[in-house]
């Protein structure tokens, strides 16, 4: 797995390297690409981890920003909160959670531990070899004191994995009822999960480890013949069972690429971010357009108030995009109506198919997957944590699935379409000072989303359908546009429905959670979805996505008075724009009475936001959920570059 293609981990994974349960969580990670830091410690060393964090010492132990995920079942009932559908661990029938309960049961009470205590029944006996393989990656200050006072760590290790009164003829008893089991479910060809391995065979796979030692594992493994004699022909024995069998081709066939280890970001976001969500910000940027037009600064002129900003956004031929976004736009993935300035001959042509396709879809195609999914993140989350975040754990999932519904196009797993979007967000729209890094990510993202939809556009033939994505293959059809168009086209409105969605929903949450009468006032509106619009438009004044939009001048100019010489940038400062006491009275407040085509937050004049009916549905319906969930209080929040990427919130008492 190569790890500069995977977002930086949110989550860390605090293990001991061999136990089987870290290795079902490694694997199952790994398949639906959820990066994750690491954290090995020495076996027994863990437990002063989970004291530090208040929990129980059974692992893995998955630090999340809402909570933990501890123990087997914990870590699995976790993760299945958070897999969209078709990649939930647990099935998506009741008949088949119910299947895949009773086998997890099977294998945590008859397999896993007794398997444990069999390797260290053999092998603790055996000083340079157990701590050779049980101190992978383990901080050097473990392995001295394991080292260094190996007696005492054996007889902890004794205690603790109850080796006092071990019966081994019971362990192998336990052990070979269930890969009994798996031998009578799987038939004479098939695995649990039919024809090819499912998740049931991995979590089987990994907790058998101990009495199969696979040669694919991903930590260090004694081999079979630096085992003690009777331990070695136990391990062969039960290599040469057909569930043994079964398990090492479950390696061999569904064992991804091991992830390389990583580290979580520590971050409090860029310079920029935290500069335009600070009060100080907000006051600077109302009291320049209480008395300015423009300025000039180095060479770059900002439009400040509302009327010099909607003004040169409307003058699209002297103040014109394709200068600041076709690079960057056409270095990802082809030409877009956002890259195309008027007289461009593909502008119109795939303005009416973006249109077409986007009134054919409809906001409605997807209400019911945000209200189910909304729904089943924020009952998880009350009933595991009583917090939930609500960027990576709440609005970015549910905006990538009904992204994937709306547009026709899901990625190999839900943790790529939002890794892919988001690079190639930042690329195109964020990457103003050209960061060389970014753009090699954002380029190598561009790619794989065209992938995807060339491949999907290839299966579906003839029959179009009647997503997005079908209705700009029939546009196409129609109109004078290539047949790439529909790529450049897809992969630009797909782009812009996930994080914008996602950041949109955080930033009125959390101005909202930040007024208590504001609080109050909106729990009132909840089930009023035009005066929830209302409310979040008038929230996102205060925190916008897009505080910035940037032109380039075609030619000589004048803005507000003022001379411009031709190629110079023009930052419309949409933030200060909303924040002009002129066309919004006592900006500080939030009244949702204003005059709805007086915001900016989906642009103005030529480009305005193509998705903006959709995001008009999404944003108020998912602020509303939250608020409905019982959403009272920030807890606390972190950046990634310009994006918000945590806002962690309190689930209290329902309204």
């Amino acid at each position: 797995m190569d790890e500069r293609i995977l977002e930086l981990p949110r989550i860390t994974l605090v293990s001991t390297r061999l136990g089987p349960p870290l290795e079902m969580a490694r694997w199952l990670l790994e398949r639906r690409r959820i990066p994750y830091e690491e954290q090995a410690h020495a076996p027994i060393f863990h437990a002063f981890v989970s004291r530090r964090h208040g929990v129980g010492i059974e692992l893995p132990l998955v630090r999340t920003p809402e909570g933990p995920w501890v123990g087997l079942k914990g870590f699995l009932h976790g993760l299945d909160a958070k897999c969209r559908p078709g990649e939930k661990v647990l099935g998506e029938t009741d008949a088949e959670r119910e299947r895949a309960e009773n086998w997890i049961a099977l294998f945590y009470d008859k397999l896993f531990w007794p398997a444990v205590q069999v390797y260290y029944h053999f092998m603790l006996d055996h000083r340079e070899t157990v701590t050779r393989y049980a101190l992978d990656r383990a901080p050097d200050w473990q392995k001295f004191l394991v080292r260094t006072g190996f007696g005492t760590w054996q007889k902890a290790m004794r205690k603790g994995i109850g080796l006092k009164d071990f019966d081994l003829d019971a362990a192998l008893g336990s052990i070979g009822a269930v890969f009994d089991a798996v031998e009578a479910e799987s038939g004479e060809t098939g695995f649990l999960g039919g024809a090819t391995p499912s998740d049931l065979d991995v979590i089987f796979a990994a907790l058998a480890g101990p009495m199969l030692l696979p040669t694919d594992f991903p930590a260090p493994l004694p081999s079979v013949e630096e085992l003690p004699e009777d331990y070695r022909e136990i391990v062969i024995r039960f290599r040469d069972r057909r569930a043994g069998i079964l398990a090492l081709e479950t390696y061999r066939l569904a064992r991804p690429e091991p992830q390389p280890p990583m580290t979580r970001l520590r971050s409090r976001g860029s310079l920029a971010n935290r500069l335009t969500e600070s009060r100080p910000a907000l006051w600077a940027a109302r009291w320049l357009a209480a008395r300015r037009s423009t300025i000039s600064l180095r060479g770059t002129v900002l439009a400040v108030n509302w009327q010099s900003v909607t003004e040169m956004l409307e003058r699209d031929s002297d103040f014109i995009i394709a200068p600041v976004n076709a690079p960057r736009i056409e270095g990802v993935s082809g030409p877009f109506i956002l890259s195309m300035d008027r007289g461009d001959p593909d502008l119109f042509p795939q303005r009416e198919a973006v249109y077409a396709s986007l009134r054919q879809a409809g906001p409605g195609a997807a209400r019911d997957i945000l209200d189910r999914e909304a729904s089943a993140l924020l009952e998880a989350a009350r009933e595991r944590h009583g917090r939930i975040d609500v960027i990576n754990g709440y609005a970015r999932l549910v905006a990538a699935r009904t992204a994937a519904e709306i547009f026709g196009i899901s990625g190999p797993t839900e943790a790529d379409l939002v890794r892919v979007i988001r690079a190639v967000f930042h690329e195109t729209f964020l990457n103003l000072g050209d960061d060389p890094e970014v753009q090699a990510r954002g380029r190598a993202a561009g790619e794989e989303l065209a992938d995807w939809f060339a491949a999907e556009i290839a299966r579906r033939g003839e029959d179009a359908g009647s997503d997005v994505l079908g209705g700009l293959i029939r546009a196409q059809r129609e109109l004078p546009l290539e047949p790439q168009a529909v790529v450049w086209m897809a992969a630009g409105l797909i782009v812009g429905a996930i994080d914008t969605t996602a950041t949109s929903v955080a930033n009125a949450a959390r101005v909202i959670l930040e007024r208590p009468k504001v609080l109050r006032a909106v729990r009132r509106d909840l089930d009023d979805p035009a005066a929830m619009t209302r409310w979040c438009k008038e929230a996102l004044r205060q925190r916008p996505h897009n505080p910035i939009v940037l032109r380039r001048t075609r030619h000589a100019t004048r803005l507000a008075g003022r001379d411009i010489a031709p190629g110079t940038t023009v930052i419309a400062t949409t933030l200060a724009a909303m924040q002009d006491a002129s066309v919004f009275p006592r900006p500080g407040r939030l009244l949702p009475q204003r005059e709805a085509s007086r915001y900016l937050h989906y642009g103005h004049g030529l480009h305005v936001c193509a998705g903006r009916d959709i995001n008009d549905v999404q944003i108020p319906a998912l602020v509303a959920h939250l608020l409905r969930a019982g959403a009272d209080k920030v807890v606390s929040t972190a950046a990634r570059g310009p994006f918000p990427d945590e806002l962690v919130v309190r689930l209290g008492e329902t309204p």
